[in-house]
């Protein structure tokens, strides 16, 4: 059992961890007959056991710790139990093996027994497969026999396991490729292959080479002529600079990130039927481009994607905010079916995915053959593979909340330190709050007369008004005031069907599209606008081609917006045209608008009323200093926003996770 923080430990380095696991043996019983009694020949079936068995299943490899060795060795069996069954000799293990029935459990892997040989074999079991009397139970020695050395020789056979060992630098003769020793490597191997090299690199080489390897940018023509420019003054210079450049851009955090990426498979969906997107997957791709950029380093790298919300627990001072959390976005790249019909072998596959990533990517090394069998290639046990396995058990699995494929425990991000130049939401309402109340005392102070207001428009409430309208889709430049609807049909608003709550129809309308256009008159400008509105569903309201209203949703009853100053600056004196675009989805169905002159009594209707005669020349100094703190109110609602936001990451399931076993396929 593992603690709260393991995948902190194997992030900090350790490999494997070692547990056991109990497997029951039946006794073998001695034998009973001999292979001379049933006619067989025991030289024949070592021919065919060093030939086919040993190479897998004999001196220190054992797979599925069956080993052909010994006498002894044979008698305990292996993992899946006894090979012989000396009760039922054709029902046991190693003949079911040997005849391929069952293609996942074939022996020997390379190809099926001829028949000769299955029937050397199978003479011998069913004889009680005794070993002779006077070899003292031995094969030919496993370790000597050609046909059956036990794997590679991993500490001195294969380079990758080998320690770095300094080399001898090649000395060159050749004065410009002795100057650095990748040079003079290259040098050397052109010279043996008899190979002349290549001219230097012009300058506009060099940056282009730079270029698409940093950044995967080709450079501009004036990029080209400063760089030659700079290269004829001073070369050694100019490529330092260059490098530095590049190397600090944002383009080269972007170029590289691509190449982690596409090795953690970022760009993989959920696959399965409904083969789903990751959502918010983007803040770990933005993460990893940021970690190129600030050059962390490569431990820091990965520990954070491996371990980042440990990190955060116990190492919290040295983070200013929570992006070690979005690192562990890496858990959440592979495949993931929502819906299993074996939810143990779909969480299996889960932890294999991160596991056979996290080996390839990390180690360079291909684990996955393990999780079946101790691997051929590698030096790694299936033991190895699951304790490996026991590292990443007891994260959170990705799961389905409420149809949006997230974490199973949607986690809100909510940062320590504020981004230079942004504000918390909760800073900007709090600020907002203090200024709407000053404006307040300002304005009682300047003790306005309620502003005339004149009916513009009459909603349905009142009687109604001529409207000009059309069912269906949505006629394209509807809304501009030019728009020609002189053959659509008129009828009085407001429009729907009877039952939607408050509704007062003055024309059915049932189908799911309508759009309104009238004209009114202004002869002056008014102070202040009121959009008496009552719509279900969707409804957007334009006023000379702008949109001043966008009401999704629906409403049970009429209800009244102070329009803002883009509003009002969209009227004309003359001829206006008011037009409005409603969509029904489901329920109820009502569209009806009116429009008045004048201010409302409330905070934000106040706001707006500062802000528009503030611009007067005429206004006086009280006015001016309610405008001013308007202004400041618009400033606050122009910064960005800090929000708490959402992020596929990974938290632990408890402080303990489950007992982790080898899992016999």
């Amino acid at each position: 059992m593992l603690n709260r923080h393991a995948r902190l430990i194997v992030a900090a380095g350790t490999l494997t961890a070692v547990f056991g696991i109990g497997i029951g043996l039946a006794p073998v019983p001695e034998n009973q007959t001999a292979l001379a009694d049933a006619g067989g020949s025991w030289s024949a079936v070592r021919s065919v056991l060093e030939q086919n068995c040993l190479s897998c299943h004999g001196g220190d490899k054992r797979e599925s710790e069956l080993s052909f060795a010994d006498s002894a060795s044979f008698a305990q069996g292996g993992s899946r139990g006894d090979a012989i069954d000396h009760d039922h000799p054709d029902a046991s293990r190693l003949l079911q093996v040997i005849s391929y029935s069952d293609p996942n459990l074939a022996m020997p892997p390379r190809g099926k027994l001829s028949d000769a040989d299955h029937a050397v074999l199978a003479e011998w079991v069913r004889a009680g497969a005794p070993w002779p009397e006077g070899d003292v139970g031995q094969l030919a020695d496993p370790k000597k026999h050609p046909q059956h050395k036990a794997g590679m020789d991993f500490d001195s056979d294969w380079w990758s396991y080998q320690p770095l060992a300094a080399v001898d630098v090649p000395q060159v003769s050749h004065g410009e490729w002795g100057t650095h020793p990748v040079d003079a490597f290259v040098f050397d191997q052109l010279q043996e292959q008899g190979l002349e090299p290549a001219p230097s690199a012009t300058a506009e080489q060099l940056l282009r080479r730079a270029r698409f390897d940093l950044t995967g940018l080709p450079p501009d023509i004036e990029e080209i002529r400063a760089f030659e420019d700079a290269y004829e003054a001073d070369p050694d210079a100019a490529w330092e600079a260059l490098i530095e450049r590049l190397l600090a851009s944002p383009e080269y955090g972007e170029h590289w990130a691509r190449f982690w990426l596409d090795q953690v498979r970022y760009a993989q969906t959920n696959g399965y039927e409904r083969d789903s997107t990751k959502p918010n997957i983007w803040r770990y791709r933005d993460w990893v481009i940021r970690a190129f950029n600030e050059d962390m380093s490569y431990d820091e790298f990965l520990m954070q994607q491996l371990a980042g919300d440990e990190l955060l627990q116990v190492e919290r001072d040295r983070y200013v905010d929570d992006s070690p959390l979005l690192a562990t976005g890496f858990y959440r790249l592979g495949v993931w079916d929502d819906e299993p019909a074996d939810p143990v072998q779909a969480r299996a596959d889960e932890l294999a995915d991160i596991v056979d990533t996290t080996g390839q990517v990390v180690l360079g090394m291909t684990m996955g053959c393990a999780r079946c069998h101790d691997h051929k290639a590698d030096p790694i046990s299936q033991k190895d593979y699951y304790a490996f396995t026991a590292f990443f058990s007891n994260i959170t699995s990705y799961g389905n909340n409420n149809g949006n494929t997230r974490t199973a425990e949607s986690v809100q991000l909510v940062a320590d330190a504020t981004p230079e130049g942004h504000i918390t939401r909760a800073e900007a309402d709090d600020r907002i709050r203090a200024l709407r109340s000053l404006v307040e005392q300002k304005a009682s102070d300047i003790g306005w007369e309620a502003a005339e207001s004149e009916v513009l428009v009459a909603d349905a409430r009142s009687g109604g008004s001529e409207w000009r309208y059309k069912f269906g889709e949505f006629p394209q430049d509807a809304h501009l005031q030019a728009f020609d609807d002189s053959d659509w049909q008129v009828g009085k608003g407001g429009f729907g069907t009877r039952g939607t709550p408050s509704a007062v129809i003055g024309t059915e309308w049932s189908g799911k599209r309508i759009t309104l256009r009238q004209d009114f008159l202004l002869t002056s400008i008014p102070q202040g606008l009121v959009l008496s509105v009552h719509h279900d569903e969707d409804a957007r309201v334009f006023i000379n081609g702008k949109m001043v209203a966008d009401l999704p949703g629906y409403s049970t009853s009429y209800g009244s917006i102070q329009l803002d100053n883009d509003a009002m600056n969209a009227l004309v004196v003359g001829s206006n045209t008011i037009a409005i675009m409603c969509e029904q989805t489901n329920g109820g169905q009502y569209i009806d608008a009116g429009l008045r002159s004048g201010w409302l009594d409330t905070a934000e209707a106040l706001v707006l009323r500062v802000e528009s005669e503030s611009k007067s020349n005429q206004a006086d100094a009280a006015v001016q200093e309610a405008g001013a703190l308007v202004r400041e109110i618009r400033e606050i609602e122009r910064m960005p926003v800090a929000e708490p936001y959402e992020a596929l990451v990974v938290q632990e399931k408890g402080r303990e996770a489950e007992p982790q076993h080898v899992l016999m396929r």
